[in-house]
């Protein structure tokens, strides 16, 4: 049994290649991506003391030391905490969808030239 070796069945081999890599990356991540999900990744958030800066009055009137009430500054800084919150999770379920459809398009690839190589290798 002889085997046909031309520049198609490189091209094909080398497609498989990448596209394996590209899913075996591709579950990596969305594993990764799911444990973020579950475990709720929040990312980083300021602390209260470093938000609470912002309003530190730079001179403008040295008698009071920010420029807005202790209760406003932490309201605000409440919902910035929830936004930011927010903001992470709508990015962990986009990193979630982006590695899974990576995954079942590289899958779809490969599949696909695994078959042409199968059929090359049978004629």
């Amino acid at each position: 049994m002889t085997k046909k070796f031309n520049l198609r069945s490189l091209y094909l081999y080398l497609v498989c290649l990448i596209t394996l890599i590209i899913f075996i990356v591709s579950l990596i991540q969305t594993v990764d991506n799911l444990m973020d999900v579950v475990l709720v990744n929040d990312g980083y958030i300021q602390t209260y003391e470093i938000y609470k800066e912002k309003y530190r009055n730079r001179g403008d009137n040295p008698e009071t030391v920010y420029s807005k009430t202790e209760e406003e500054i932490q309201k605000e800084y409440d919902a910035y905490v929830e936004r930011e919150q927010d903001r992470q999770k709508r990015m962990n379920i986009k990193g979630l969808v982006s590695s899974i459809s990576a995954a079942l398009i590289a899958g779809a690839f490969w599949i696909y030239h695994w078959r042409k190589v199968q059929k090359e290798k049978d004629e």
